[in-house]
């Protein structure tokens, strides 16, 4: 073959390939564009170059979507200003709650009213304010309630707590993971205290063609859920994994300052969303033994920090599941209405009677 001939040849092979690129570019944008009225049709996120993301500010999107059961029914997720779910009056006189959370409190698969902090404010009678975003660590959450405590001046604050953010709050165990790798820079948290961004593909390159291709999303999503054994079965062998044991002394330090900017005139509660007795249909039974390390490690620090922790969620959870209740969306992971139901009750029970001391001129509140 002819040098013209062959150079022809590899010309026509990569502009073919290009065409097809293309192609394939085009065909997923247009099935985005055509899923709308579905959850792949919906933005609930947005870059933000302080927080790394944000939930998306004053969004309305209906849908239809399927509990574990394969159950269907339309919902309605919608947002305020800043992102938030719910934002009472910061004026109200009467009792606030700030709840600040993930991807259980950002709540995607559940219309507003149905969510378990709109349940809860109707419950205990309080105005509540909700700020979840799906994939967020702790300094996330932290940044979140540096930006609006003064604003909001809540009597409780009530973080929502999941697993999983042990992984998100390092950088080494987030480039490591599988399962819960967000692939978006955010804030870390260093060792030496000082705040440190970063993109856990490790590729900035990468990163910037995520960003403008929807194509190359597709293909680095299926690299990363075939790239080996994801860092949280290693942990859940040995709980003594040194960069785990990193995560856990980053998040007593966030924890720590997250106490410290709610203040001593305000009372905070952690619950976490998700633990050892709950099971994601989703993932193999021995995820299992990850949350049962990551709960141990998140009480044992809580046990030294001056935190009211509210237990008893994922086995509520997982006690209605066993009744042969669906709590859980297709995902088998976050509550459908059902599962917030089921939490709202169990946390208006603990937060019940601190809400009728808070209420009595006769008794004080620490």
């Amino acid at each position: 073959m002819s040098r013209r001939a062959l150079a022809l040849s590899v010309a026509l092979a990569v502009c073919g390939s290009a065409f097809g690129l293309a192609l394939s570019e085009v065909a997923l944008r247009a099935h985005r564009a055509f899923m709308g009225g579905t959850e792949a049709g919906a933005a609930f996120i947005e870059r933000d170059t302080r927080l790394g993301w944000r939930a998306k500010a004053n969004y309305q999107y209906r849908y239809r979507i399927e509990d574990a059961n394969h159950k269907g029914q339309m919902i309605t997720y919608s947002s305020v200003a800043g992102g938030f779910r719910l934002f009472g009056n910061a004026k109200s006189t009467g009792p606030k709650l700030l709840v600040i959370g993930d991807s259980f409190t950002q709540a995607t698969s559940v219309s507003t009213a149905d969510t378990y902090q709109a349940l809860l404010g109707k419950a205990l009678d309080v105005r509540v304010y909700s700020y979840g975003a799906s994939g967020f660590g702790t300094l996330q959450e932290l940044m979140v309630l540096e930006d609006v405590i003064e604003q909001i001046d809540p009597d409780i604050v009530l973080l929502q707590f999941c697993t999983n953010d042990f992984i998100n709050n390092s950088f080494r165990l987030e480039s490591k993971s599988t399962l819960n790798n967000n692939r978006m820079v955010r804030p870390y948290l260093t060792a030496g205290g000082t705040v440190y961004y970063g993109n856990p593909t490790q590729n900035p390159t990468l990163t910037a063609l995520m960003e403008r291709s929807q194509l190359v999303q597709l293909l680095v999503r299926r690299l990363f859920a075939h790239r080996g054994e994801s860092i949280e079965y290693v942990i859940g062998r040995d709980p003594g994994n040194q960069d785990f044991q990193a995560s856990v002394s980053a998040t007593r330090v966030l924890l720590q300052r997250f106490r410290g900017v709610v203040g001593k005139k305000r009372t905070m509660f952690i619950f976490l969303a998700d633990g050892a007795p709950t099971r994601v249909r989703t993932l193999p039974p021995e995820y299992q033994a990850y949350s049962a390390v990551a709960e141990k490690a998140v009480m044992g620090i809580l046990a030294s920090l001056p935190i009211t922790i509210i237990g008893g969620i994922p086995e509520a959870v997982a006690e209605a599941d066993a009744r042969g209740l669906a709590v859980t969306g297709a995902d088998g992971a976050h509550w459908n209405e059902i599962g917030h139901r089921t939490v709202a009750s169990a946390l208006s029970e603990r937060l019940r009677p601190y809400l009728k001391d808070r209420r009595s001129p006769h008794v004080s509140v620490r």
